[in-house]
């Protein structure tokens, strides 16, 4: 004897799932220069600063395998880092990725983000609150750099 009977479920209920809503921004390094849109692959942002810059609250940001010599600042609340395998982060003179921003997520499925910090230094520092970071790796160089500061 069965304990419950069949359930129906309508396939409108199944589909029902939450989806992305916000823009989505695109880096590679092999561009010009950051004066696109970043709103296609095809007008790429040459740095993920300028396109966390041009982003707003809940927007993600795409980015293309390649080395990026900068200081990534996530100072926009609700934004996602999307890189490719491949992607790598070295700081430029300062800390090489900060979450300074709310509810921010940095999220390499199937890879490794990998940080390389200046010398003495920082690789990520998170300073806002509930961000998410999965699959980086930050590569020091010696016992005085400092890999994660949270």
């Amino acid at each position: 004897m069965a304990i419950f009977g069949p359930i129906s479920v309508s396939r409108t209920d199944t589909l029902n799932v939450p989806q992305f809503t916000g823009s989505l921004y695109y880096v590679d390094a092999a561009v010009t220069d950051n004066t696109e849109s970043g709103l296609t692959p095809d007008t790429a942002k040459k740095t993920i600063q300028a396109a966390i810059d041009a982003a707003s609250a809940g927007d993600a940001i795409a980015i293309k395998a390649g080395v990026y010599t900068e200081d990534v600042d996530m100072d926009e609340n609700y934004l996602e880092l999307w890189p490719e395998i491949g992607t790598q982060i070295t700081a430029a003179s300062g800390v090489a990725l900060t979450l300074s921003g709310n509810f921010c997520k940095v999220w390499m499925p199937g890879g490794s983000l990998k940080i390389t910090p200046v010398a003495n230094g920082t690789g990520v520092l998170i300073t806002g609150t509930f961000c998410y970071v999965s699959d980086v790796r930050v590569t020091c160089g010696s016992s005085a750099d400092l890999g994660f500061y949270i």
